[in-house]
């Protein structure tokens, strides 16, 4: 056989078609409704992306936007609607079932857009379409057997597909087309899930300033108090391990109750007129219902262990997107929190300089402000013997916990790198399209993983080379379907 093909349905920044690129598969055309996302898929494959709303694409309209009939649709549609993340009312409105609906309507227009339909499909969602989805998994599963396909559903840690360095849960459906295939389609083998440190133990340390490891490597920016809470929790650890003294406040967000919960087993707080949530202890902590507390959230991550499924939007207030890194060392120089006088010379300048570490700090006399009281951070004016801890102002610092390691942010970078895309294209640093860590936040946490994409079109693509061969396929694998 030629170069087997594939079509990406709802593709993303093209994490699925650059794993298949890997594997040797050509793509015949990727599609998604976001201009940014496809921007990406090209950057990152070199191949095209159409913008299209695949909602109002008609199966002739995608024919003639292919350059060929695939061996492979892989469609990875929005998952938001069947997230455990949106409420479940959210879930049922008009907006988020017309959402729901592209997990079916992607696959149809597959199917009719061409006489003979393709050998292979996969398709990859969050865990929770199988309930919150079920009504529009069945029309994909009856329409899939109509057709002449044998189908499996199942649930695999794409961190074991792919040797990633973080756990990530996702639903796979795969429809083998019995009479072109008649070879069994084998699950891929499982490989080892790596600490998080062996990933990001490769790039630069982020230190306040640097610019080594691109623009999506900044260090973001928290508030004093919150420097000195990820200092306080231990590796592993998440917002439940704070100390009183700097507890983060009960919070619905934080599935522990709002602002101001009384202890059900104490006095109550006064009670004020327009007593509510968020300006008066208006909660209580009632054990009647048996609620956990929302595990993760300030979540400080232990380099040797690898993480859990990066999400869009990640960042330290939901989830475990903090590192105990080993790299800044626990033993202060002489000249830390040091500052350089402007008329005479630096001591010797070292890499991954930083304020905990020497005197790069300097007394600038160019700019005659007053400096700001009650601060410190490595921007700005500072007093180095204090911290307003109640200055909400987002700042760097570097503070060396317990353990003796800097329990910082993940950079956006980290997060991609967790993720399994290349961290340098073209010899250059990853360089998403646009300016924005939120936007490229939430496109990484909504990519398939390269690696785990490209274990899937492995074992695609032996089931193709035995099938057009007329060969029976021998796997110590499972049968995947």
């Amino acid at each position: 056989m030629g170069d087997p093909t594939v079509i990406h349905l709802f593709a993303g920044m093209g994490g699925g078609a650059l794993g298949f690129q890997l594997a040797g598969f050509a793509s015949v055309g990727a599609f998604d409704v976001d201009p940014a996302a496809c921007r990406d898929l090209e950057y990152l494959t070199g191949e095209t992306a159409t913008v299209a709303d695949l909602a109002e694409m008609t199966p002739d309209e995608l024919r003639s936007a292919c350059t060929d009939r695939p061996d492979v649709v892989f469609t990875s549609p929005p998952c938001k609607s069947f997230s455990g993340c949106l409420p479940k009312a959210t879930a049922k409105t008009p907006r988020y079932r017309a959402m729901s609906s592209l997990a079916q309507r992607g696959i149809w227009i597959a199917l009719e857009a061409w006489p003979t339909p393709p050998p292979l499909i996969v398709m990859e969602n969050v865990p929770r379409i199988r309930s919150r989805g079920r009504h529009w998994l069945d029309q994909v599963v009856g329409m899939l057997h109509r057709y002449g396909y044998a189908v499996r559903e199942t649930i695999h840690d794409c961190g074991e597909l792919g040797g990633l360095a973080q756990r990530r849960r996702r639903f796979l459906l795969v429809a083998r087309h019995m009479e072109q295939i008649p070879e069994y389609l084998y699950e891929p083998p499982i490989r080892r899930v790596r600490p998080v440190g062996e990933v990001l133990g490769e790039l630069p340390v982020p230190v306040p300033g640097s610019t080594a490891g691109g623009p999506m490597h900044r260090l973001p920016r928290l508030s004093a108090k919150n420097w000195v809470r990820l200092a306080l929790i231990p590796a592993g650890g998440d917002w439940k391990d704070l100390p009183a003294e700097v507890a983060l406040p009960p919070r619905g967000s934080r599935q522990n109750g709002p602002w101001g919960g009384n202890p059900r087993e104490g006095h109550a707080h006064t009670v004020v007129a327009h007593s509510a949530v968020r300006n008066a202890w208006a909660s209580i902590a009632d054990p009647r219902l048996n609620c956990s507390p929302r595990s993760g959230v300030y979540g400080v991550l232990d380099g040797t262990e690898p993480c859990g499924a990066v999400t869009g939007h990640a960042s330290p207030d939901n989830g475990s997107w903090s590192i105990s890194d080993p790299r800044v060392g626990c033993v202060r120089r002489k000249g830390g929190h040091g500052v350089s006088s402007w008329n005479s010379p630096s001591t010797t300048v070292i890499a991954n300089g930083a304020i905990h570490n020497g005197p790069w700090q300097v007394a600038d006399p160019r700019l005659q402000h007053t400096p700001r009281r009650g601060s410190l951070r490595v921007e700005g004016w500072a007093e180095p013997s204090h911290i307003d801890i109640d200055d909400r102002t987002p700042c760097h610092l570097v503070i060396m916990a317990a353990d003796g390691t800097w329990h910082r942010p993940m950079t956006t970078l980290e997060l991609a790198a967790l993720q399994g895309f290349p961290v340098q294209v073209n010899g250059e640093w990853l360089k998403l399209d646009g300016r924005a860590h939120g936007a490229w936040r939430q496109r990484i946490g909504n990519a398939v993983p390269p690696p785990a994409a490209e274990a899937i079109a492995r074992t695609c693509l032996a089931t193709l080379q035995a099938a057009r061969a007329g060969e029976y396929l021998l796997s110590p694998q499972p049968v995947w379907v």
